[in-house]
């Protein structure tokens, strides 16, 4: 008899542990809860340690709940679900570690949590964690802000994905900011070296062009508009606008392209 209640209780049970679990981090109520108490008891568990253990250590626990909702929507397994919300928890864990180190090192981030979640976003498209502290240190050494910090972590990912190496990353972000020309310079900079290489042109062109230009103090637009004609740079491709003529030897294009460039800064200097 006892037996039978007990059985009939147990359902009952199962929801009441759920709930005790989920009480202290969500509430009685709330959409948080609501997502925990829809799972299964032997996931419930498990994935509520996680979600705590990313609120105590001040983790962007939404991220987490967007993972559940995602595999709740799909029908996935309770099995699925624990392993897609556990991967996410280490990104974010390993983000929130390397961000504490890069703020003991001087940097003041204004947003922890948006921080935290780029970074562990980044780690998860295969930025490795000593990339990120040489970026960081190369920053924090040029007294970088927070926001550059970021957008330059990011870009140096960016071309990672289409496969340039780290070293060509590191090189472009060490001389902008160097130059004090990091600020939304190396994004836009990234962007036309992935440019380039998509119509062809070869990593060692390319990066032979952006520290040239760069180091000679080029307008952005010039740089951009040097590395938009490397197609025409070897001798042996015939010109780009389909005259017949062969294309020009770098480094007279590069010295076209700074003269030309000198040429505009006398022209506003006179005017004034």
């Amino acid at each position: 008899m006892k037996k039978t209640i007990l059985n009939r209780l147990k359902p009952a049970l199962c929801a009441l542990f759920a709930f005790c679990v989920t009480l202290p981090l969500f509430g009685a109520g709330g959409a948080s809860g609501d997502i925990i108490l829809g799972l299964k008891e032997n996931e419930t568990g498990s994935t509520a340690a996680l979600i705590q253990a990313a609120e105590k250590e001040g983790l962007p626990i939404g991220v987490l709940f967007d993972k559940i909702k995602e595999g709740k929507a799909r029908n996935a397994s309770e099995e699925a679900i624990f392993k897609v919300v556990n991967k996410k928890y280490k990104y974010l864990h390993n983000a929130g570690a390397l961000i504490r180190k890069t703020e003991k090192q001087g940097l003041k981030i204004k947003d922890w949590s948006y921080a935290v979640q780029v970074i562990s976003e980044l780690l998860e498209k295969g930025l490795a964690e000593a990339e990120y502290e040489e970026v960081a240190g190369i920053c924090l050494r040029c007294k970088l802000t927070d926001k550059e910090v970021l957008m330059s972590i990011e870009a140096v990912t960016a071309l990672k994905e289409e496969k340039f190496s780290f070293n060509f990353a590191k090189q472009i972000l060490t001389v902008l900011a160097e130059k004090n020309r990091i600020k939304e310079q190396f994004e836009r900079v990234s962007r036309m070296a992935i440019k380039a290489q998509r119509s062809g042109a070869g990593q060692e062109d390319i990066k032979e062009m952006l520290l040239d230009g760069i180091n000679n103090g080029l307008n952005i637009g010039f740089i951009e508009k040097n590395i938009g004609e490397l197609g025409r740079l070897k001798p042996e491709i015939r010109g780009i606008d389909g005259s017949g003529e062969k294309g020009e030897n770098k480094e007279e294009l590069i010295r076209k392209s700074i003269d030309a460039d000198r040429g505009i800064k006398n022209e506003k200097n006179r005017k004034k």
